[in-house]
């Protein structure tokens, strides 16, 4: 296991539903903060394999706090921002079709 892998399998413990408010903050904008260069979407995109994507889903649709699922959501879109490294395009894709209905199921 590489130490980026390692960083953000670390990092996704942070990002519990249940978790602490400051702790969670502090994670997802670590995570955005990577999601803002092409060289930290590809890191990320790279990790599919950690617990990450599916824990930042979970907060979107989990968290109580709104900025904390506001964060998760844009982490997902910065993923998608660029075409050759777009999440949408990953063969590995761990978020599924249901994911994305989820998401845009009006209430």
């Amino acid at each position: 296991m590489s130490s980026n892998s390692v960083l953000l399998n670390e990092l996704s413990e942070f990002l519990d539903p249940q978790g602490r408010l400051d702790l969670k903050s502090l994670a997802l904008q670590t995570l955005l903060s990577l999601t803002g260069s092409k060289e930290g979407r590809h890191l990320v995109l790279s990790q599919l394999d950690t617990p990450l994507l599916s824990r930042v889903c979970h907060l979107v649709f989990e968290d109580v706090q709104e900025s904390i699922r506001f964060d998760a959501l844009l982490f997902l879109i910065n993923l998608t921002s660029d075409n050759e490294l777009s999440i949408l395009n990953t063969k590995q894709l761990s978020i599924n079709n249901d994911f994305w209905l989820q998401l845009l199921k009006v209430k």
